[in-house]
């Protein structure tokens, strides 16, 4: 007894015909979906290791990124520089590495500032983007196929139960 299912020519197709485009699409998201969660877990490790102190917004400074695939591609953007003192008094400046167009922070402005107190110039203002942006990035990405796979898993599922009853 087979397990197929008719189609809209009157073909029957094997029941499982669905399950090896969801493992190929499960072993094509997995490896994002896993650097996502190693992001999260780096960042979460890097939060409970650092320090927090009050910084001055002193200047925002304008760059251009070109893109690294095509040249004549580029974006610019504001990235704020900030002094803050440290635990231990050193008075630190440091330029976010997260920036914005337009300029997200206004120069005179307080801003928080999350430093490593072994490395106070390691130092950024926390913000969603630069904190969750890149891990949340991965994980979408990674679960875009797996959830396309687990579909096409359960209607595979669906078919072979379908056909088991007939």
């Amino acid at each position: 007894m087979g397990t197929t299912s008719s189609c809209a020519g009157g073909r029957r197709l094997p029941a499982g015909i669905l399950v090896l485009p969801a493992i190929l699409l499960v072993l094509t998201g997995a490896p994002f979906l896993c650097v996502g969660l190693w992001e999260v877990r780096e960042t979460q490790l890097r939060l409970n290791s650092q320090s927090e102190a009050q910084g001055t917004v002193i200047e925002n400074v304008y760059r251009t990124h070109t893109d690294t695939e095509d040249s004549s591609q580029f974006t610019r953007s504001y990235h704020p520089i900030v002094r803050f003192s440290s635990g231990q008094g050193q008075a630190v400046v440091f330029t976010d590495g997260v920036g914005s167009y337009p300029e997200a922070y206004q120069v005179g402005e307080t801003v928080e500032v999350l430093y490593d107190p072994q490395d106070p110039e390691d130092a950024m203002i926390p913000s969603w983007s630069g904190l969750w942006g890149a891990s949340t990035v991965f994980i979408v990405v990674g679960m875009i196929p797996i959830g396309i796979a687990i579909v096409l898993g359960a209607v595979s599922v669906g078919l072979f139960a379908r056909r088991r009853r007939t």
